[in-house]
């Protein structure tokens, strides 16, 4: 196990995960994925309110999806005609084709809806993310910043954009746009994760443990988050909170039966004892 100053989650972008099919997490995230996928067809032909009873039956499922809390806004917003059943339509059809892999289609759809109306922050923000899954990342960055010009709350939009800087290195603006994003309320575990993760790569060990402490309280069962606390912990000189969390993040592997992982830990644990013996005959010695 190399010491590393930043161990976050793949920075992959609100929709991203859901679409590209990699949040599989058993049979309870499939039978939510299953009502997803028939609410988006039928709120792709438009029929909102059996799409939204089959969102809301998903959410039931998956109550921190961020795909069907995006999605139920949209609807919200129809409800409250901030955009019409025509514009609504042209958002779950490229959504539709989004999720299919059928990114020309779904940027089409989305072009055609800001054609309609160009004010509606939302549309930039889904057509940010099919330019950063078809590997346009400066128009990706256009976009989400589009949809933050027009709505400076919009969390998802923050997010998107924190992730684009976090993966090009600019780890700065990452962190700032981060911070927004839980400002605004996306307050899973893994805003939070990439959160220390970019202040970790900026050496600003405080603001990186107290972003993997929010991480740990809403995921105790991921040893990631523990992981990545004890080596903020382990960074900063906290050695003895390090070894804690590292602990804590080898017993949760080992439930996992990661039984890699958990070596690696054992091996950096040696070290660490090492670390700590060094430094308390130093420390003898100055006295």
């Amino acid at each position: 196990m190399n010491k590393r100053v930043g161990h976050g989650i793949v920075p992959l972008a609100v929709f991203c995960v859901f679409f590209l099919g990699s949040m599989a997490r058993g049979e309870a995230q499939s039978e939510a994925s299953l009502h997803l996928v028939r609410g988006m067809e039928r709120a792709s032909v438009g029929a909102f309110d059996e799409a939204r009873k089959e969102f809301e039956a998903s959410l039931k499922e998956d109550p921190s999806n961020a795909t069907l809390l995006s999605s139920l806004k949209v609807l919200d917003d129809l409800d409250r005609r901030r955009i019409g059943s025509t514009y609504a339509t042209l958002l779950f059809k490229g959504l539709n084709y989004l999720r299919q892999g059928m990114l020309e289609h779904a940027i089409e759809e989305f072009r055609k809806a800001i054609i309609m109306e160009p004010s509606y922050p939302r549309t930039y923000n889904l057509l940010g993310i099919v330019h950063s899954l078809a590997g346009d990342a400066l128009r990706a960055r256009a976009d989400f910043q589009k949809a933050l010009d027009l709505d400076p709350n919009l969390s998802e939009a923050s997010y998107n954009l924190a992730s684009l800087y976090y993966g090009a290195g600019d780890y700065q603006n990452a962190a700032a746009y981060f911070e927004m994003a839980v400002k605004n309320g996306a307050s899973g575990a893994d805003a939070y994760m990439n959160l220390g993760a970019s202040y970790s790569f900026l050496k600003k060990f405080p603001e990186s443990i107290n972003a993997y402490l929010k991480a740990a309280k809403l995921a105790p069962q991921d040893p990631k988050a523990f992981y990545s606390l004890g080596m903020a912990y382990y960074m900063a000189e906290e050695y003895s909170k390090s070894r804690s969390c590292l602990v804590e993040a080898r017993d949760l592997f080992e439930k996992r039966g990661d039984n890699k992982s958990v070596e690696e830990i054992n091996v950096f644990l040696d070290k660490l004892t090492d670390t700590q013996k060094n430094l308390k005959t130093s420390e003898m010695q100055d006295q």
